[in-house]
């Protein structure tokens, strides 16, 4: 948690002077305008991606990292589609927020190329249980967010479940490219 907590404290020191947002406070006088006030500063002053994996919540090694950073660009220079995977913390979102936020990040770090919509943002949040795959409109005309909902109850959840978040990350992958490849023009 505390180097999601260095990263948050950079965007909240770039945007206490427009939001009148002091954190962190201490954990024992947190208040719920408090968190509020936090999540919607995180929301509108988004850090800048800190890579193809954007791992927030720190929920992969650093070689698992390596990897999916690896297997994405190795499909973005195959097929075009640029990928990312951003894990968050509970802290940076409400529950019911999560999915606004979710697509909101896919928009504001422009996922996928320009003109071509072919972006594809998957978004997890192990403390809510919550995984959203935000599908550019490009992406959407290949395969739907039917088949992408399908990916996550049937191939993503069962191997969190089994064998945790990189193997289910590595799963997703791998379902995404596979139907992607076998329908993309080559």
């Amino acid at each position: 948690m505390k180097p999601l907590l260095a990263t948050l404290l950079a965007v909240i020191s770039f945007a206490t002077a427009k939001a009148q947002v002091y954190w962190p406070p201490s954990a024992d006088t947190v208040t719920y305008s408090q968190l509020n006030a936090y999540r919607q500063t995180f929301c509108d002053y988004l850090p800048k991606p800190i890579g193809i994996t954007s791992d927030y919540a720190h929920l992969f090694t650093d070689a698992e990292r390596h990897t999916l950073n690896n297997v994405i660009d190795s499909f973005r220079k195959k097929t075009s589609v640029q990928v990312c995977i951003v894990t968050l913390d509970t802290i940076c979102v409400a529950n019911d927020k999560f999915d606004d936020l979710a697509l909101h990040i896919a928009n504001a770090w422009g996922v996928g190329e320009k003109g071509k919509n072919n972006g594809i943002t998957i978004c997890l949040s192990a403390g809510y249980r919550r995984i959203r795959i935000c599908n550019g409109n490009g992406i959407v005309k290949i395969m739907s967010n039917n088949e992408t909902a399908d990916i996550i109850d049937n191939t993503i959840i069962p191997a969190i479940n089994k064998e945790g978040y990189y193997v289910g990350m590595k799963a997703a992958l791998n379902a995404i490219m596979k139907k992607l490849s076998s329908r993309m023009p080559h």
